[in-house]
């Protein structure tokens, strides 16, 4: 059996697989073990020699080691349950090696500033034209403003659905939406409520008005474009690529600073404090230095002779 077959017919049939785009991730991942070995890889081909070979030959294609990770990751879970399932699928999969991880080089996050987030909704406050039947002046301020109000993904955003928004101002996003799927429950304010309001409801999704990005893998392309073409109008100076992520980080970073980690953590329904920690921008928060909490060594002075 090959091992794409394998995916298609077992793996990602699954309870546990439920998300289009975890599934379209996987045949990804498949697909370029498949390209690195010339054809269709067999279960009973699977070795870890294999394995290094295609991830290395993504390295050579300048992939991150976090790319790599993730494509390892996903062969060896496949290969995992191939191995488990050997004789009810009458296919030799040789045992699953125990291979090392790729080195990770935690990054420190960065968010926008409220003045970024403010010349954002200006200039999409001053948008012509449509998107679908929704004037783009009030589709770009209600979804900067969900996002911004929610800290929740771009995906769990697009997914939110009518009749989770409650009339007391609360948006439910659903558990299967979320990355750690756990529900998120968001307070929105008024001004995102009135923004909300005039937002036509085409289907059965709020954002539902969006008509691109709705296929496989598309990874919300044309979305994160309007987004840069917004900050490019306001000549707003951010790190490049920082797009909807950034939100997320920005509601973190302030809740964080205010309250602590720990409610953080609860607000936004992450699994632990090591998630949450991956979103807070530390440079944005309010915190002692420890040049100012160190003890000042005494420095003699002294003539230097050069």
């Amino acid at each position: 059996m090959l091992l794409r077959e394998f995916l298609r017919d077992i793996y990602l049939n699954r309870p546990r697989v439920r998300s289009e785009r975890t599934k379209e991730f996987y045949r990804h991942e498949v697909a370029k073990l498949d390209s690195y070995h010339g054809k269709p890889v067999a279960l009973s081909e699977l070795r870890e020699a294999l394995v290094l070979g295609s991830c290395q030959s993504q390295i050579g294609r300048s992939r991150s080691l976090a790319t790599v990770q993730k494509h390892q990751t996903a062969i060896l879970a496949i290969w995992r349950y191939a191995y488990r399932k050997r004789r009810s699928i009458g296919s030799k999969v040789p045992p699953v090696p125990d291979m090392e991880r790729w080195p990770e080089y935690q990054k420190e996050p960065e968010c926008w500033t409220v003045e970024n987030v403010s010349s954002l909704l200006s200039a999409a406050l001053r948008l012509p034209g449509q998107v679908g039947d929704c004037p783009r002046c009030v589709f770009w301020p209600a979804l900067i403003l969900v996002c911004y109000e929610s800290g929740v993904r771009i995906s769990a955003v697009m997914a939110a659905r009518w009749e989770d928004l409650g009339g007391d101002g609360i948006l439910r996003f659903k558990a299967e939406t979320a990355k750690d799927r756990q529900e998120v429950v968001s307070h929105l304010s008024t001004t995102t409520l009135s923004f909300l309001s005039q937002v036509p409801r085409v289907d059965a999704t709020v954002f539902g008005c969006w008509p691109w990005d709705r296929g496989k893998g598309h990874h919300w392309r044309a979305l994160n474009s309007g987004l840069e073409k917004l900050k490019e109008s306001e000549g707003l100076v951010v790190k490049p690529g920082q797009r909807f992520h950034a939100l997320s980080r920005k509601i973190e970073t302030l809740i964080c600073s205010r309250l602590g980690e720990s409610v953080a953590q609860s607000m936004l329904g992450h699994s632990s404090l090591r998630v949450t920690r991956r979103y807070i921008d530390k440079t944005k928060i309010d915190l002692p230095h420890a040049c100012d909490v160190l003890p000042k060594p005494k420095i003699e002075k002294v003539r230097i002779c050069v």
